[in-house]
């Protein structure tokens, strides 16, 4: 626990100890306030795990069914009042199948690690092996330390280039070849600057009999715009994914497949997964399939202009910014370099004075410094953003990393540039 952890918490038990209940409500109600205010209407959001929800979707996110305790399948609930429940999670489950081109879709998991762990003990048997990509751009559920540890796996590195930021799929044929033989492949990343070659992985895990399980949550929105890959028409036995994050819903899992055998896996894991599952989320990640269904291609193609157009800016600005010699990024993402910088977090601290909002990663080690920035353009553009606030941004950003300006000077041009940009778009305009 760092320090500032613990001033957090320091400060919390002396409010809880020294101020009445309704004293606290108010410091809660107001914190809120304030965050609402801040992040919606004074900062340039460039965190790549988020963007916004339209108002149609947030006004069913929460509806009465915020509250409902219904577990269990469609028409086979293990309580009664469930009734409207079942058709609008039917109505989900085909849009979901509609616009991801498969078979099958089950939505109730109430998180993405949680998902992830019905596709582990789905996919594997204690004790297997497999090849999951190799740290820090693989998820922690695929690593010893999460599902795959706690299922008894044996993990082996999909190898990665860091030069195309992409698999290496000529190391990875070595080692599959003499490795033993895996059980599943697991490919996708929170740092997806290009699709991966999933036909020539595909073809790999085939060899080994092993299933393929695509990881798209950072990337289902531009799936779903068309403008990514097809991961199921690829060669995945299954496409995982969130609510959230570019596909611009309700947090939440999202397991998308095509096989009947593996639906009764799945089906089977559930019980000792979820149980309630927040039934206003599948309310609300209807709406936003539609909205997808109705604007998703133009809002896919914006958010990779606007993210080359950020990558480019960036380099123009004199920052490193990764995969130049690709064209820096066929995604919502942008990655920069910032080891000269003074490093991620030092780079996090002043860019958030100046109210812009992004995240640090490893770039290369999961041992090593956090010396990277991961940068995203999905709530901007749903903001109605373009490619020449992409470029005001970009100068901005060099302003407080490069010029060490001062860095509130520079968050009020921000929270100015903002000021412009308060309704969501790329949604149906009532509720």
């Amino acid at each position: 626990m760092t320090l500032q952890s613990l001033e957090f918490l320091e400060d919390a038990k002396k409010l809880v100890r020294s101020s009445t209940s309704e004293q606290i409500a108010k410091r809660v109600t107001d914190l809120v306030r304030r965050n609402d205010s801040w992040r919606n209407k004074m900062c340039v959001n460039l965190h790549a795990a988020e963007s916004a929800i339209s108002p149609l979707a947030s006004a069913m996110l929460h509806s009465d069914l915020e509250r409902r305790a219904i577990t269990g399948e469609i028409g086979s609930r293990h309580l009664n009042g469930a009734e409207y429940c079942d058709e609008v999670e039917a109505i989900a489950i085909e849009l979901s199948k509609k616009v991801f081109g498969c078979n099958f879709a089950e939505l109730r998991a109430s998180s993405t690690s949680v998902a992830d762990g019905i596709a582990i003990h789905s996919l594997t048997n204690v004790g297997d092996t497999i090849f999951a990509l190799e740290e820090p751009r693989g998820h922690q559920s695929w690593r010893s330390d999460g599902y795959a540890g706690m299922r008894g796996l044996r993990i082996l590195d999909i190898p990665f280039d860091s030069d195309e930021w992409n698999v290496d799929i000529e190391r990875l044929s070595d080692l599959v070849r003499t490795s033993p033989k895996s059980k599943l492949f697991i490919v996708g990343t929170h740092t997806f600057l290009f699709p991966h070659p999933l036909r020539e992985i595909s073809k790999l895990a085939r060899e080994s009999n092993a299933q393929v399980w695509y990881d798209g949550a950072h990337v289902l929105g531009l799936i779903a715009g068309g403008r990514f890959q097809k991961p199921l028409h690829e060669g995945a036995n299954l496409l995982g994914g969130t609510g959230s994050k570019t596909l611009s819903g309700p947090p939440g899992g999202i397991l998308l497949y095509d096989e009947q055998e593996l639906d009764k896996k799945i089906k089977k894991a559930f019980s000792g997964h979820v149980a309630s599952y927040g039934n206003s989320r599948i309310a609300s990640l209807a709406v936003t399939l539609l909205e997808w269904i109705e604007f998703g291609a133009s809002y896919a193609d914006q958010i990779i202009r606007n993210a080359k157009a950020l990558a480019k800016e960036l380099d123009l600005e004199g920052l490193d910014v990764a995969a130049r010699n690709k064209g820096y990024t066929e995604s919502h993402t942008v990655i920069l370099g910032v080891k000269g910088l003074g490093g991620g977090l030092a780079a996090l601290e002043e860019l958030e004075k100046a109210n812009i909002i992004c995240s640090a990663i490893r770039l290369l080690s999961p041992t090593e410094p956090w010396e990277g920035l991961r940068l995203g353009v999905t709530e901007m553009t749903r903001y109605g953003m373009k490619e020449p606030e992409m470029k005001q941004i970009a100068h901005c950003m060099r302003e407080v990393l490069v010029e060490r300006a001062e860095p509130g000077k520079v968050g009020r041009e921000i929270s100015e540039l903002r000021s412009q940009f308060t309704e969501v778009g790329f949604c149906f305009s009532s509720t």
